[in-house]
This record gives structure tokens, C-alpha cells and sequence, in this order.
């Protein structure tokens, strides 16, 4: 799906702050993915994904999201950020369709967009 941007981007993001008030990495890497399980906080989950994929969650706000008249933006919106927070949820189309469903989870527009296919009888497996 080619056109994905034209369904996804700032424009269409409904602000909920979701994607900013967590943070997710997907990593193969097993050593790494069972250090951070270590670590004495609960603000940090760690979870096999799938074979050889571990999911690591962050459940710690971005210092720029910033809460006003109801929705969440971002302080960096016009300055410097981070690909991922520029790209996102984009670039789920990117990581397969496993880690897609889990995504449209947090994201509404994700959320809206598989709807849309599942109406459309359209899908997002490779």
C-alpha cells in the first residue's frame, strides 16, 4: 500500500498523545532485551514477541509532550525530533504485519485505517 501517507499524517493525528506517553523498541537482540528486564523498576516490560523478537516498553512520557485545550503536542513539533516520532505510525508499515496489529492498539488512526481495510476487504499482510 503505497499511499499509506495519504491516509496517515500530521494532518489526520488525533493529538491523544499515545505514541508519547510510551515508548516501544522491538529488538532481536536477546542479551539486551534481558538486561533492561533486570532493571528494578515496573516502568520497564519486557516480553517475547515472537521467535527471536523481543518487545521492550518504556512506560515513560516524552519531556516534550505537552497537554493543552484538551490534546497533546509536541514542544519539538518544528524543531528537531527524533525519525521515529517524524515518521510515526508510518513506518509500522514497514515492520510487518505482526507488529502493524499490535500498533493500531495505540495508535486511533491505525486503529481507523484497519477498519477501512476491513470494510474495503483489503489487508495488510505481506
Amino acid at each position: 500500500m503505497n499511499s499509506t501517507n495519504t491516509y496517515i499524517n500530521s494532518d489526520v493525528c488525533q493529538k491523544c498523545g499515545k505514541c508519547c506517553k510510551q515508548f516501544w523498541i522491538y529488538t532481536k537482540d536477546k542479551d539486551y532485551a534481558v538486561r533492561l528486564s533486570y532493571l528494578k523498576t515496573d516502568k520497564i516490560t519486557v516480553k517475547k514477541f515472537k521467535k527471536n523478537v523481543y518487545r521492550i516498553l518504556f512506560d515513560i512520557p516524552c519531556s516534550k509532550l505537552e497537554y493543552k485545550k484538551g490534546k497533546y503536542y509536541c514542544r519539538n513539533h518544528k524543531r528537531f525530533r527524533p525519525n521515529t516520532c517524524k515518521t510515526y505510525p508510518i513506518q509500522c508499515f514497514t515492520w510487518g504485519s505482526d507488529i502493524l496489529k499490535i500498533e493500531k492498539n495505540y495508535c486511533p488512526v491505525l486503529k481507523q485505517l484497519f477498519k477501512y481495510a476491513e470494510e474495503e476487504g483489503l489487508s495488510f499482510e505481506k
